[in-house]
């Protein structure tokens, strides 16, 4: 015997909601919240998390919420296809389905197979490529025109999928450039060992297609595209992307300490967000004429400025006018998760540690190039000496060890000099000495040091105290 489904509108006392509709239910900015706060006991995990969760969304946006787009390369210290924190960005960017083929319902395309839209492409570009001008005075070949870029776009679509985000190995047409979306836009994840290759390999031998990436525009005709990198490196891998530091670009490298899955608590809802927040209306974000004020954020800019002063100057505008944009950024997303229901101070104490623990760790990306030699500070004492230290890091990264008489003689130092120079690089945790001898300390050991060193001191949390006011207030009114 079967019985009618239940209705739960009828006796809604009797009906308890699936428990992954309740977890969708919850406020999103109580999600945010739970994530920021409690993601990780690790203080520099949540940080390096937290970092990551406001990039991709700030990626996922694009060109649409700020005119330049951060990129985020992740330095673990493992295997970079084990990074927990990748794979949250992963998560929060990029969906396979969308870069799989498809055949279309309908339209000029519909119901055409698959593997004849390349050939469609192909004459529909070639097509209009006789049609140069718009022929506005032959309207005939004015809509052959735009009938031909129509059917480009949908066999494109038909062939490539479509999507905000692309693997990196996947961007790229030999004959149509970066495929992007309809605002001329595309994250590249850096997915697998297969993206990781074509990225290194594209920057040793055709960097312009990052410097100035190119595609197809409206008009099938060449035009500027716009790109975001996601992904995680090794060592190896990111010492070849360094030269991205060299461009007018806001490329961050993030290294972190991460090693165990996130802990995450409503995850379906987290991955809710970043999807309404990918459609909805977002207003842009202008760059800021003023940071947010405090002694802790004031330590962190000088930190930074003091840091990028050694390194090239387009770079260092880059990166400033990112962090200049980054309040505006924390306050959309925060606003947005706190739509309904949410007072203002507690969107305040949101925004306030949504922007901490980035800010935190776009300062700890660029202190963090101090592994490979880059941004490293001296000091007056040793800044002479800086050709010989990027010599001698890599020298004793690649496994060499170094005696002190070495030293003096290799490096042609004198005493003074030499003892000044590991001073300032075991201060940086980049070498330690063991008797007589220099050795490289290992990358774990330096990103240790980096995110538990009083130059970078951890965010001072607004909302756990805030929470923790408010049950003593309720306590005492009960």
């Amino acid at each position: 015997m079967t019985h009618p489904a239940r209705n739960p509108f009828q006796d809604p006392g009797s009906w308890t909601a699936p428990a992954h509709l309740q977890m969708l239910g919850e406020p999103p900015y109580r999600v945010l919240a739970d994530f920021i706060h409690g993601c990780s006991a690790d203080d520099s995990v949540r940080t390096a998390a937290t970092t990551a969760f406001v990039l991709s969304l700030w990626q996922v946006r694009g060109t649409k919420l700020t005119t330049e787009v951060p990129s985020l390369l992740l330095v673990p210290p493992g295997q970079p296809g084990d990074d927990p924190i990748d794979a949250l960005a992963k998560g929060l960017v990029y969906d396979e389905n969308e870069n799989k083929p498809r055949l279309q319902t309908k339209g000029p395309f519909m119901g055409i197979p698959v593997e004849k839209a390349p050939k469609v492409m192909r004459n529909a570009y070639l097509e209009r490529q006789s049609l140069r001008c718009n022929h506005v005075d032959h309207p005939d070949k004015y809509w052959q025109a735009r009938n031909a870029e129509e059917r480009f776009r949908v066999a494109s679509i038909t062939a490539f999928g479509h999507g905000p985000c692309r693997p990196y190995a996947q961007a790229w047409h030999p004959d149509y450039g970066l495929l992007a979306d309809e605002e001329g836009q595309t994250i590249l994840r850096l997915n697998d060992d297969e993206d990781r290759i074509a990225f290194v390999k594209d920057l040793k031998d055709t960097p312009e297609k990052l410097v100035f990436p190119q595609g197809v525009g409206p008009d099938l005709s060449p035009a500027d595209k716009h790109l975001a990198l996601s992904g995680a490196l090794d060592l190896k891998q990111a010492r070849s992307a360094l030269q991205l530091v060299s461009f007018c670009q806001p490329a961050l490298f993030l290294p972190h300490l991460a090693t165990q899955p996130l802990k995450l608590d409503n995850r379906p809802a987290l991955e809710a967000l970043a999807y309404t927040w990918r459609h909805a209306d977002i207003a842009s974000v202008r760059t800021s004429p003023r940071l947010p004020a405090s002694d802790w954020i004031r330590a962190y800019r000088d930190a930074l400025r003091k840091r990028l002063n050694l390194l090239p100057d387009d770079y260092g505008f880059a990166i400033q006018q990112a962090l200049r944009r980054l309040d505006g950024v924390c306050d959309r997303i925060v606003s947005f998760a706190g739509l309904l229901g949410a007072e203002e101070w507690e969107l305040a104490a949101l925004i306030r540690d949504l922007y901490g623990h980035t800010l935190r760790g776009i300062v700890l990306s660029v202190a963090g190039l101090s592994w490979f030699g880059l941004g490293l500070h001296l000091g007056p004492e040793c800044e002479l000496l800086r050709e010989k230290t990027f010599k001698l890091l890599r020298s004793l990264q690649s496994g060499t060890k170094v005696s002190l008489t070495d030293l003096l003689k290799n490096y042609h130092l004198n005493a003074q000099e030499r003892d000044a120079l590991l001073d300032r690089l075991e201060g940086e945790r980049l070498v330690r000495r063991e008797g007589k001898e220099v050795l490289s300390s290992t990358y774990r050991e330096f990103v240790e040091g980096l995110y538990t060193r009083e130059e970078f001191p951890p965010v001072k949390d607004c909302w756990p105290d805030l929470q923790e006011q408010l049950k003593a207030e309720s306590s005492k009114g009960a």
